[in-house]
């Protein structure tokens, strides 16, 4: 799951949770420091696991609840729950 957040810094920050909207479904937050670039991704419906993207924008615009990072990005998108 590469994402634009991560392009420019391979030290991308993750917060691995749940939706407010959906509480049955998965909110990934990925975040870079060096861009200060977020995106979210909401888990999919249907019978796969698949994420839709949710929201894109600023670091600060995010909500408190988002930013206890929990996991890391991979240079090649794999997310690492610590």
């Amino acid at each position: 799951m590469a994402t634009v957040a991560q392009a420019e810094n391979p030290t991308t920050y993750v917060h691995v949770g749940f939706s407010s909207v959906f509480p049955d479904r998965c909110l990934i937050t990925v975040a870079n420091p060096s861009t200060m670039y977020a995106q979210q991704y909401v888990q999919g419906g249907g019978t796969e696991w698949s994420l839709a993207p949710a929201w894109t924008g600023s670091v600060n615009d995010l909500d408190a609840s988002n930013l206890p990072w929990n996991a890391r990005m991979a240079q090649d998108g794999t997310v690492i729950v610590l």
